[in-house]
């Protein structure tokens, strides 16, 4: 299926192991003016908020538990947050861990017979989406000179058959015999995690692309006078999966 991403929406990665007919039924019932997109925000930023890129070591980190600051629930949700919350912990789809020292925030993830599961991706309506997007240049002179280059990324003008980019991508990480990933005693094997991990950052990649969240660089961390340019211009279709690449126009 062939997504854009227009002003005021966002597109967000759900696990196909949740119910999620059975969510807006129990929804209804218990909750005021439900709005199944409140939901699908929440899911939404645990799964991206799981996977992380850690550049000392240049490798994907997995979290069980996604640590994420109540604003962000209050500011594109609403301050009802905690009943949505509360649902899927009612359901017995995630649970919410005490506060994270020094984060002071709770920490979110699913529960072991969920996690790990493939993925796929939808827009949704979210209050204050356009927020949660941004386009940086590391330096100046990335902003002066390749105006025209960075002009050109406007993510409304984007689309990719999602459906089609997750198959690939999973059956690039995926080979025969490597899903589901083995458990053993509720935690996967080492390889196993690291796999789902690269996989579902080649996914996370997709949505912050199609999202308009864009980083433009020369080349170097150095800024000012000892700014030196390495002569390439790194955008962010750069960094995106090969195998995401043929799925978007």
């Amino acid at each position: 299926m062939r997504q854009t991403v227009n002003k005021n929406e966002l597109m967000v990665l759900l696990p196909l192991s949740l119910n999620y007919s059975r969510i807006e039924i129990e929804g209804n019932e218990k909750i005021k003016n439900f709005d199944m997109n409140c939901i699908k925000f929440i899911i939404g930023r645990i799964i991206y908020s799981s996977v992380v890129f850690v550049k000392t070591t240049e490798t994907e980190k997995y979290n069980h538990h996604s640590v994420i600051n109540s604003d962000t629930w209050i500011k594109h949700i609403g301050k009802n947050y905690l009943e949505y919350v509360q649902l899927l912990i009612d359901l017995k789809y995630i649970n919410r861990k005490p506060y994270v020292v020094g984060e002071e925030s709770f920490g979110y993830g699913f529960l072991k017979p969920l996690r790990f599961s493939r993925i796929f991706a939808e827009v949704i309506q979210i209050k204050s989406a356009d927020d949660l997007k941004s386009t940086t240049t590391k330096t100046s002179y990335v902003k002066k000179y390749e105006k025209p280059l960075i002009d050109f990324f406007d993510y409304t003008k984007f689309s990719i058959d999602t459906e089609l980019a997750e198959n690939d991508v999973f059956e690039a990480y995926f080979m025969e015999g490597k899903y589901p990933i083995k458990i053993s005693h509720g935690e996967p094997d080492k390889e196993g995690l690291a796999t789902y991990s690269y996989y579902l950052m080649a996914m996370k990649n997709m949505v912050k692309f199609m999202n308009g969240i864009y980083s433009f660089s020369r080349g170097s961390d150095k800024v000012g006078k000892g700014y030196k340019t390495v002569g390439r211009f790194y955008n962010p279709f750069a960094s995106l999966n090969k195998e995401i690449k043929k799925s978007g126009n």
